[in-house]
């Protein structure tokens, strides 16, 4: 089974809206029919899940169900399709593309009165008759026989798990006649309603009507809250009802809102708390002193038992306080600063994994059912042979190996620039994220000779879903002309998938780019000569390309490195 949707985002939802008798799911979902109805109603149940328990802050258990990878893949792609299909209210700000906590608690800033309602076991009150009923229900109007696959394929034990990549999702489309409702009530009393999953938010500038909340009869929430949520299979978890005012602390989704979105005091202390240890005591020290006092927590939230990385847990909570406070503010700038200077001074107790170094800039491309291997080059960006890339129509992506699972962080691209007789190509990521930006740098080709040593890193005869980059040492055997440019002879077999790989000298710079190579292991005695592209031979493309488009890409791209540092400090 593929662990990819082919079909763009409107062909799927024409096809979720044309489902008609269960084949058509198979269609849609890009799997075998018979494939499908084993997984759903041949296999035991039971060994389509994992069992976890994680203890709750508040006391109790929280029960996890993993699904299995085939499962999981499934649920990926039908998850995908309902990201697409179901377009979320204003309101919600959980399991939303661009939303969050924060955003979440930027509707509460500043109101004089805030009310916090938790729904009592959120996921397990969603069973498979109200996921059935959604689907056969408008605007979706599936048949029955539809509708019951569909939910099938969502739950388990009467219940959309906690741990299955459709269970966000469901649970978003199953609320939205309660976040109707709620936020129909909440505007008529002037209030502002949210929900982040099973977190409700109500507030108001002034006090709270008697609708919403009746001080006389000293009751936590009004009666018409408790019947919307009752009437929409939901139940008031009472121990987590919070009503705060003026002079008090107000927070949503464990954040502070009352005058600007804000961390909790607790939490910057944490962090200080963990660069003096770290500054006193050395790094080593520091991750013993973590991992004992939070040894619990870990186990309960990593199943496989592995040692977090101190240095990575640090950086995550500073950045998280950027994400709130901004990146101007003084205490972040405090604490970041303070984390620079120690990852400076000190010696990395982990170092990088090979794979580790690369994963964030060689990059696998996808051109229809194609793939080959692209990296991004310091000044430059993303860079690639133009055979990886030509003939595409509208599936020419790109996506790093350690993500290929998740079909959300599968990027289009652009070509900006390309030279066919070079076999050379510059993409652009469109929608690029700055988080993305991890460069290569440029190396010096004049000190690379017959027998020189070379590290070639790339995805031979790469299929969607593997978890793996080639990574080996090859030597030069002497240069060779194709199409009138300079090549490199190498000593080794290059298999297709590696074509547009980076080439490196012995500090890891780009020096050359793998060409094309044979398509098959079985055909490598048919090939003697396996040949690299000069990365001068890049250089030069950039140079003889005069067209206003490249350098405004290139200029665009150069100034967003320079914004977020990424020039000094995220090249390898």
């Amino acid at each position: 089974m593929k662990p990819e949707l082919i079909a763009c985002k409107k062909d799927l939802k024409d096809k979720f809206f044309n489902l008609k008798i269960p084949e058509d799911i198979a269609d849609m979902l890009e799997i075998n029919y018979k494939t499908l109805n084993y997984l759903l109603y041949i296999r035991n149940e039971n060994t389509q899940y994992k069992r976890f328990i994680l203890k709750k802050k508040s006391g109790g258990d929280r029960i996890i169900y993993s699904p299995v990878s085939t499962l999981k893949i499934l649920q990926r792609k039908l998850s995908f399709i309902l990201y697409i299909i179901y377009l979320p209210k204003s309101p919600v700000h959980g399991f939303c593309f661009n939303r969050s906590i924060i955003t979440n608690a930027k509707e509460h800033i500043k109101k004089d009165v805030v009310l916090n309602i938790d729904l009592k076991d959120f996921f397990p009150s969603i069973n498979f008759g109200r996921v059935y009923g959604m689907f056969k229900a408008r605007p979706y109007n599936l048949s029955t026989e539809v509708a019951a696959r569909l939910a099938k394929i969502c739950c388990y034990k009467n219940q959309i798990p906690q741990g299955a990549p459709t269970s966000p999702i469901i649970s978003n489309m199953i609320c939205k006649r309660l976040d109707r409702e709620l936020k129909h009530i909440a505007r008529r009393n002037q209030c502002v309603y949210t929900r982040y999953a099973d977190d409700i938010t109500i507030s108001r500038k002034g006090t709270f009507p008697k609708e919403i909340l009746n001080n006389k009869l000293n009751e936590k929430y009004g009666e018409k809250i408790k019947e919307i949520i009752t009437k929409n299979g939901f139940e008031i978890n009472d121990k987590k009802v919070r009503i705060s005012s003026n002079g008090e602390r107000k927070e949503v989704t464990g954040l502070i809102v009352n005058e600007f979105p804000n961390v909790k005091r607790k939490f910057i202390k944490e962090v200080r708390a963990m660069l003096y240890v770290w500054e006193k005591y050395g790094l080593a020290k520091a991750e013993e002193f973590y991992y004992e006092k939070f040894k619990t927590r870990i186990k309960q939230r990593n199943p496989a038992f592995e040692k977090p990385i101190f240095s990575k847990i640090v950086k995550g909570k500073i950045n998280f306080i950027k994400s709130v406070r901004g990146e101007e503010n003084s205490i972040y700038k405090k604490l970041d600063n303070k984390f620079n200077k120690l990852m400076k001074n000190g010696i990395p107790l982990h170092p990088l994994t090979i794979e580790e170094k690369f994963k964030k800039t060689v990059w696998i491309i996808q051109n229809n059912n194609q793939y080959g291997t692209a990296f991004m080059l310091e000044n430059i960006g993303l860079v690639t042979c133009w055979h990886c890339v030509a003939n595409s129509k509208k599936y020419l992506k790109v996506f790093r190996y350690d993500e290929c699972f998740d079909v959300g962080k599968m990027l289009y691209v652009s070509v900006i620039s390309r030279d066919v007789e070079k076999d050379l190509a510059i993409l652009r990521i469109n929608g690029y994220s700055p988080k993305y930006y991890n460069f290569l740098k440029l190396g010096d080709v004049n000190k690379i000779n017959e027998e020189s040593d070379i590290k070639i890193v790339g995805f031979p005869q790469y299929k969607l879903g593997d978890r793996h980059l080639t990574y080996r040492n090859q030597n030069i055997c002497g240069p060779r002309a194709v199409r009138n440019n300079k090549r490199w002879v190498v000593d080794q077999n290059l298999v297709a998938g590696m074509s547009g790989s980076p080439v490196l000298d012995e500090s890891n710079k780009v020096i050359g780019i793998v060409g094309t190579g044979t398509d098959s292991l079985k055909n490598a005695h048919l090939y003697s000569e396996y040949t690299v592209i000069p990365i001068n031979i890049l250089v030069k493309m950039i140079k003889e390309d005069k067209s206003k488009k490249v350098k405004e890409e290139r200029m665009k791209l150069i100034n967003i490195l320079k914004k977020f540092n990424i020039i000094k400090y995220g090249t390898m």
